[in-house]
């Protein structure tokens, strides 16, 4: 037999670069659909997602990248805000501790999430205003 690798897989998301295709094309789909409910992801979620993929695909055995999608996809459809969004790997979730606490403190930015925070607060003031407090 003749093997050879022409080209080794580059890829690269919000300026995270990626080696490991399967770990690409994960982390893509988890991401878009995270977008999708939560809004655009900051560069340092996709470098823990990508980390914490790498991680539990190196330490777990017999690792299905598809079942950590679809427990993913899962804890996503569950969550109604970003802080419940739990990673894990079919209901797992070692080696996934750091990726969950900095999404329990709201460690990472979700721009639909953050422009919420800030029109609910701006309503808030609006409310008071029209309450006649602070005069």
């Amino acid at each position: 037999m003749r093997a050879k690798i022409i080209q080794e897989f580059k890829g690269e998301i919000n300026d995270v670069k990626f080696i490991n295709e399967q770990v690409y094309r994960t982390s893509e789909y988890l991401i878009e659909n995270i977008e999708n409910k939560f809004g655009e992801v900051s560069k340092n979620f996709v470098e823990d997602l990508k980390n914490t993929i790498e991680i539990a695909a190196y330490k777990y055995d017999t690792f299905d990248f598809k079942v950590f999608e679809e427990s993913v996809i899962n804890s996503l459809n569950e969550a109604k805000i970003a802080k419940e969004l739990k990673i894990n790997y079919g209901g797992i979730d070692w080696k996934m501790e750091l990726i969950n606490k900095n999404l329990r403190e709201n460690k990472y930015i979700f721009k639909i999430e953050k422009e919420i925070e800030r029109n609910s607060w701006e309503n808030k003031i609006d409310k008071d205003k029209s309450k006649g407090l602070g005069r």
